[in-house]
């Protein structure tokens, strides 16, 4: 089965809205939907959710206030003919962000905090704009490079 992005009016409006309140989440989105190529693909509404061929990845939840949030559980309905697999994204991204010093700064609010390092349908992850959000975008990025090998 061949995915497409599926992108809404509410989505690019909210993306939008970020290009002055948080511009490192703007650039972020715009590199996630140019993904198609290594297999990775969205569905939009008002946020976005992210899969990798047919495995849901992450749910992205755009504020305009300069916050943003990942979290393992999918908002609503995913696409059809996925599965709901959000530890394949979470479970190396907390790893990388702990490797990193990130998961401990005040920027960052990872909720509930993980157990062993796994990933769990309660995972979520709240970014405020800070020094250290590119660092944190970096990250994603390099775990979705290594999932789409």
């Amino acid at each position: 089965m061949t995915f497409k992005n599926e992108i809404k009016k509410e989505y690019i409006n909210g993306k939008n809205n970020l290009k002055t309140s948080f511009p490192e989440a703007f650039e972020f989105l715009k590199i996630i939907e140019s993904l198609s190529n290594k297999g990775f693909h969205i569905g939009t509404h008002k946020n976005l959710h992210l899969y990798f061929k047919d495995t849901f990845l992450f749910y992205f939840k755009m504020d305009s206030y300069g916050v943003v949030e990942y979290s393992a559980k999918c908002n609503g309905i995913t696409k059809r003919q996925t599965q709901k697999h959000p530890d394949m994204f979470f479970t190396p991204w907390l790893q990388r962000l702990d490797e990193l010093g990130i998961d401990s700064l005040k920027e960052i609010d990872i909720n509930p905090l993980k157990k062993n390092n796994r990933a769990s349908n309660y995972n979520k992850v709240i970014i405020t704009r800070s020094i250290e959000s590119q660092r944190i975008f970096d990250s994603v990025i390099e775990i979705l490079n290594l999932i789409s090998q």
